[in-house]
């Protein structure tokens, strides 16, 4: 019996060792897993951060845009409000104009005699005819449409 016991023991013996290699190679694996996760966390961590900070580079970047751009649409639009006066201004030259030809045509009719008095000055009402035309196709262009 006591032959029976030592096999038995002997047994349990061995299996108890088989066992406890079998934990060790188990308990190895999982430090190589938790060692490969700990890498691949710090891997990601790191790109997290770099992310981070591109973002907030490209964010200081778009401000800086964003201020420049506001400050060339005030310039815009007080070149704007500028060419409209001065387009206000030679509108309301220009209706003089026509009125003192209108009062000409008059005369000229009242005395067939006398040649009609054309002081008009065509370069003014061209000059104003092109910046009218070239501020609205500007504006159009720069996307502030009319006014």
């Amino acid at each position: 019996m006591t032959h029976i016991l030592s096999i038995i023991s002997k047994e349990r013996c061995e299996n108890m060792v088989d066992y406890i290699k079998r934990l060790k190679v188990y308990i190895r694996w999982f430090q190589d897993l938790e060692i490969n996760y700990s890498l691949e966390q710090e891997k990601l961590k790191n790109s997290l951060e770099m992310t981070q900070q591109k973002s907030i580079e490209i964010e200081l970047l778009l401000k800086i845009k964003e201020d420049e751009l506001n400050s060339i649409i005030v310039e815009m639009r007080r070149n704007c409000s500028s060419l409209q006066e001065k387009f206000i201004k030679e509108e309301a030259e220009k209706s003089v104009v026509v009125a003192a030809n209108d009062s000409s045509s008059i005369n000229y009719i009242k005395d067939p005699y006398e040649a009609p008095s054309c002081h008009e000055d065509t370069s003014h009402l061209l000059e104003g005819w092109i910046i009218k035309h070239f501020t609205s196709l500007w504006l159009n262009a720069v996307g502030l449409g009319r006014v």
